[in-house]
Order: C-alpha cells, then structure tokens, then sequence
C-alpha cells in the first residue's frame, strides 16, 4: 500500500502563511534579513527576489508590499546597517580622544570598532565587497556615510598633530589609508581566508595596529652631534 504523498508546495506554502501572519514591522525585518544573507551569498545582480520570498518564507508580492523594487530593498539594507554600526556615537567619542591630544585611544578606538563590527556582522561585509565588485551605487553610499566621515575625522587630527610637530611630515591621506587599509584588510582576512596569520586576539590585534602605526607618525627628537 503506498503512502500519499503530500501535495507539492505544501510545506512552503504553510511557511509563506505563517510568516504572512507575523505582524508587519517583524516581516520587514524578516524579509531584510533573508536578504541580507542572500546577496552576501549571491551579490545584488545574482539574487532575485524569488529566491528571497522563498527563503524568507514569503510571498514574493509581499516583499513589494514593503520595497517597491528590489533595488528599494537593497538600498534600505544600508539604511539598517548604518544605524545598527552606531558610527555617529564612534564619532563623538573620537572626537573626545582627538580634543584631548590622546593618539593611542584615538586609533585604538577605531581600530576596535572596526575589527568588532565586522566580527559582528560578517554578512554585511561580504554585501559591500560585492556592491563594489558589481560598482553598485550601494558602495559609493556606504563609503560616503561609514568610511568618508571616519576618514576625514582621522585626517584633520593627523594634519593638527603635524602642525604641533607631534607627527612626522608625510601625506596624511596616505597616513589614514595605511591605518584604516590594514585593520580593514584583516577584518576581509579573518572573513575570506581560512588561515590566520595573526595569532592574536581582537583587542590585542588592534593595539598592535595602533602602536604600530603611531611609532610610525610620532616625530623623535634627534641626537645632538658630539662636538
């Protein structure tokens, strides 16, 4: 005697209905979750929103309910991401470090932020790698809000310091680059690579990086010439 098989479909269709019942601020969510995953995976031109119902558990003509194309969603992902890196309190306490003249906790905090938050939210990471690949406009916006602010906030208080004569004369776009560049490219190696050169913890790693660099900035005082 055979069994009867369930009606095809079946099962997603009781997901689609569950989640179609949770209320809509918790579906908006859902739906931006599921799509974050998905196009750390696949990109933006290789993800459809098909595949984001489906996974999501969803119609596809409820997600257009809450983004009216997907390219609406893949814009309000960087919205979330934004609000959830806090990069406006960062600001306001580098901004205390700088007014005080404290290098070590300046770049330390950034350093820290950095390496945490991509720690945090590893997925978000591979999205932005990939809207760079794909020259979305998704990276041009997430470099203008999370990476140019921190960079001229970095630039301005390396200049200062050259002023005071506290930090040797060099380009200080070049100086914020090598700073930023290396605790970012450990962020993408850690994600990326399946060896880890640095055999150091997260708060370890970013104090290395800060002396490192600031031996680099700090301007030494001569010898005199023995007469």
């Amino acid at each position: 005697m055979s069994r009867r098989l369930p009606k095809r479909g079946s099962a997603a269709g009781s997901a689609a209905r569950n989640s179609e019942a949770a209320p809509g601020g918790e579906l908006r969510q859902q739906i931006l979750k599921t799509a974050i995953r998905l196009f750390a995976q696949k990109g933006f031109r290789g993800t459809t929103t098909r595949e984001i119902a489906l996974a999501a558990g969803v119609n596809e003509v409820t997600i257009f309910r809450h983004f009216a194309s997907k390219q609406e969603l893949y814009s309000a992902i960087l919205e979330v991401k934004s609000r959830e890196a806090g990069l406006t309190d960062w600001l306001v306490d580098l901004e205390r470090f700088a007014e005080s003249r404290d290098d070590e906790g300046l770049f330390l905090l950034a350093a820290s932020n950095i390496l945490a938050h991509y720690k945090r939210d590893a997925d978000f990471l591979s999205l932005k790698l990939y809207s760079s690949l794909e020259g979305h406009e998704l990276a041009q916006k997430y470099r203008e809000r999370q990476i140019c602010p921190l960079f001229r906030l970095l630039r301005i208080y390396i200049v200062s310091r050259q002023r005071e004569g506290a930090f040797n004369p060099c380009n200080p776009d070049i100086a914020v680059q090598a700073f930023l560049g290396s605790v970012y490219n450990h962020a993408v190696c850690l994600h990326f690579s399946e060896v880890d050169f640095i055999k150091l913890n997260e708060e370890e790693t970013a104090r290395e990086f800060t002396e490192l660099f600031l031996r680099s900035m700090r301007r030494t005082v001569g010898r005199k010439r023995s007469a």
